[in-house]
């Protein structure tokens, strides 16, 4: 019997039993390559009360975008307080009010990731939790698609890592409002 030359490859048919007997050992898909987690260092702004995420939100984009802002005068604008919270309308007028390019967009899941590649951290709107109960404005600051989950700049918590469906979920409910800050 002689051996085949070093350079000549074996035909594919060879290999596919191979492959084949390979599978029941890579149980959930072994030959997938685990993506990084993707990262956007955003400043924190806690709320300063209950119904500011909004303003808290705003703020935090702002000072990633490098806009120098009074605090208190943002909120204060923001807040309606016969809803108890602000609008989106009145976010995206606040943002291009600094950076004339900001805009309200409604993207897929899927596009989420693009935004945060490009360096343009969302400010999300989540349904409620409860029908009658209020949303929530919230960064998006980071994905980790092996985990499937979401880090986002809530209320108190900064880059607070949440299920990646669960964000969806209520975003989605919420009418996927999406603003983004643009220089």
């Amino acid at each position: 019997m002689s051996v085949p030359p070093l350079t000549k490859r074996p035909p594919p048919s060879r290999w596919i039993p191979i492959l084949v007997c390979m599978i029941p050992l890579c149980p959930g898909g072994c030959l997938t390559i685990p993506r990084a987690p993707l990262l956007v260092d955003v400043p924190f702004y806690s709320q300063e009360v209950d119904d500011d995420c909004g303003a808290a939100a705003l703020k935090c984009v702002l000072a990633y975008r490098g806009v120098a802002f009074d605090e208190s005068s943002l909120s204060t604008r923001l807040h309606l307080p016969a809803l108890k919270g602000t609008i989106p309308a009145l976010i995206l007028k606040e943002a291009q009010t600094a950076l004339p390019h900001s805009v309200l967009i409604r993207p897929t899941a899927s596009e989420l990731r693009g935004l945060l590649r490009d360096g343009s951290p969302p400010i999300l709107f989540l349904a409620p939790h409860e029908p009658d109960g209020p949303g929530h404005f919230v960064v998006l600051t980071g994905l980790d698609p092996n985990r499937k989950s979401a880090r986002l700049h809530s209320g108190s918590r900064p880059n607070r890592w949440v299920h990646y469906d669960a964000v969806i979920d209520r975003w989605e409910r919420g009418g996927r409002i999406t603003i983004i800050l643009s220089p």
